[in-house]
């Protein structure tokens, strides 16, 4: 009854009331006990779903990895505080799930296939909804956090600098991207024009790994509805103040952004790299984003500079 039920499920109350009988020594105790915190998120009720979480925290010490990081995100989503959150962000990847949908039961991979703690998915879609660009570069700050991790939430906190025409997020992001390594060439860049180039190329050539801005691809409907609450600690204003960014970047077109940070540079800056810039524009700005306008200049840009490039001669069209 409590894995089907949601905050509106009739009759709901009686079966909470009920499922508070188990103790911690039953079987099902601490799988009632996450669906009551999910519940309590899904109602809006933070208090709530903290009072169940550390209620349960005792009973979880032994229990399998599955488990315990399947409770460590709902702290996530009842974080008190953007700092508290930064303890509960990241998590070890599992081997296949065995028990429901809701509350996975996995063991670790395998020490040959083993990877390093990280960001899940479903974490990376709520911190795209939940925070801005200023929060994302201030966990990415915290040295708790893995290397990885970091960079992904500077390159994040990036994007969205650059995507809202906020130059001095952008500086900021760099900086830090420089000091952890993901590209010092970047953050020792002499001009806005450059740096920008430089983190363009690393968006378009995916290497540099980045809390990616919602482009409206998908159903948001299908995400779980715990998975749709605000961050705890955000008041009513600071809700509206992300719907509002949130809204914004959605109607950006990342592949226009490319072309005005890339086309420029390329066009006085020849290298052994322009070639294949030009050729992965067109291509996403014909099958990501569409943009016909950028597809066509860098067509253009990459037929007249490089005419003999094996990527010139692939490329055969724009549209």
């Amino acid at each position: 009854a409590l894995m089907a039920a949601h905050a509106d499920t009739p009759g709901l109350d009686a079966v909470l009331a009920a499922s508070r009988t188990l103790r911690p020594d039953d079987p099902l105790y601490l799988h009632c006990a996450w669906q009551r915190a999910r519940l309590a998120l899904e109602r809006r009720d933070v208090e709530d779903a903290r009072r169940e979480l550390a209620a349960a925290r005792p009973a979880l010490a032994g229990e399998a990895l599955g488990t315990r990081q399947a409770f460590d995100q709902l702290e996530m989503l009842a974080a008190p505080s953007l700092q508290a959150l930064g303890g509960h962000l990241v998590r070890q990847p599992l081997a296949n799930e065995t028990v429901d949908e809701d509350m996975q039961e996995s063991d670790p991979l395998p020490a040959g296939e083993a990877t390093a703690p990280g960001l899940d998915d479903e974490t990376q879609r709520w911190l795209d909804a939940s925070l801005d660009g200023d929060e994302m570069l201030a966990l990415a700050r915290d040295a708790r956090l893995p290397r990885d991790v970091r960079v992904m939430l500077a390159g994040g906190a990036w994007l969205r600098g650059g995507l809202l025409a906020r130059p001095e997020l952008e500086d900021e992001s760099v900086t830090l991207l420089g000091a952890l390594g993901a590209d010092a060439d970047a953050a020792a860049a002499s001009t806005p024009a450059e740096r920008r180039f430089r983190m363009g190329r690393h968006l378009l050539l995916q290497e540099l790994p980045v809390v990616t801005p919602w482009t409206g691809d998908g159903d948001p409907e299908a995400v779980p509805p715990w998975w749709r609450v605000p961050a705890a600690f955000h008041d009513a204003a600071a809700q509206a103040r992300q719907a509002k960014l949130r809204t914004a970047l959605a109607a950006t077109n990342q592949t226009t952004w490319l072309g005005q940070a890339l086309l420029p540079w390329l066009a006085v800056h020849k290298s052994a790299e322009g070639p294949a810039l030009l050729e992965k524009l067109v291509y996403a700005s014909r099958y990501g984003a569409n943009d016909p306008a950028t597809s066509r200049r860098a067509f253009l840009m990459l037929h007249r500079q490089y005419p003999n490039s094996p990527e010139a001669r692939r490329t055969r069209y724009f549209f």
